[in-house]
């Protein structure tokens, strides 16, 4: 069972991809100037790879994520992507190697589409150790660490229970708008941070979810819910045939930051071993 925690809370629409296909890099902007975005001494033009993309809701979608599945692309020995739009605008995007084996997986993208609108999308592949564009500004984050220590990829809990030791309770993600946290326990119960503005930074660097007096006093968010033995705003739960019931016990339970911006983020949970109603399992969320 895989269910992946993501920062997205947004409407569900299915964007049709109409066709996928290779252009030289020239020829999909609007003039053939090198673009701004691309770092001095970067090879310019690259193939690019064009999909087409269609908004099939009657309502207009903002900043809506594009999730493309980049072995579909066949660019194996691409290390970085960039998206633009038709005319050589720049989208915000980010490729993730959520399987950790060394290759990109996902590439995460948003775009604005109109109700109905078709839009072309051209993605750039480069193959440099280094990042070709200009960086993106950082709108999402996920932490995961233990108290007093620095922020980690991952960490395991052999006895299934990192609740008093994380950070947090837990690993937690963010974008400018809200925050969540999953506990790092047999409850494994997502709560949520609200905020009061759109802050022009993000929070948790700062308040480690349990805001000062003063911060508060200066538009920072916090806590909201008391979720107690609650399901909070969601958790993964088994059943027994009568009611549910929670993921323990466990062999080892392991939390882990897969993607960390600057578009999107991905935090996973993972109870290895559980003793289930119906037996041993493992179950990723």
């Amino acid at each position: 069972m895989t269910c992946k925690h993501s920062i997205y809370s947004i409407v569900n629409v299915r964007l049709w991809i109409i066709a996928v296909t290779a252009w030289l890099g020239a020829a999909a902007t609007a003039q053939y100037e090198r673009p701004n975005w691309l770092k001095p001494g970067v090879q310019w033009p690259v193939e690019a790879t064009t999909i087409e993309l269609q908004n099939p809701a009657d309502f207009a979608l903002r900043q809506h994520p594009v999730i493309i599945d980049l072995h579909e692309l066949n660019r194996p020995n691409a290390r970085h992507w960039v998206v633009t739009t038709a005319d050589g605008v720049r989208l915000p995007a980010q490729a993730d190697d959520l399987n950790r084996d060394g290759t990109k997986d996902e590439l995460a993208l948003l775009a604005d589409f109109e109700p109905g609108q078709s839009r072309r999308v051209f993605i750039y592949p480069f193959r440099s150790a280094d990042p070709p564009a200009m960086p993106l500004k950082k709108r999402v984050h996920a932490r995961l660490a233990l108290n007093g220590e620095v922020p980690k990829q991952e960490i395991t809990a052999e006895d299934g229970d990192m609740y008093r030791q994380a950070q947090h309770h837990g690993p937690a993600w963010e974008s400018e708008l809200i925050a969540y946290r999953v506990y790092f326990d047999k409850k494994s119960t997502i709560d949520i941070y609200g905020k009061r503005t759109h802050q022009l930074e993000l929070e948790l660097e700062r308040t480690k979810w349990y805001t000062s007096s003063e911060l508060r006093e200066n538009g920072f968010g916090q806590d909201i819910v008391h979720v107690g033995a609650t399901l909070g705003v969601g958790s993964v739960r088994g059943w027994d045939g009568d009611a549910p019931v929670l993921m323990t016990p466990v062999e080892s339970r392991t939390a882990r930051v897969l993607a960390d911006g600057p578009v999107r983020t991905v935090v996973e949970i993972a109870a290895n071993g559980w003793r289930s109603p119906s037996g041993k399992r493992n179950v990723t969320s």
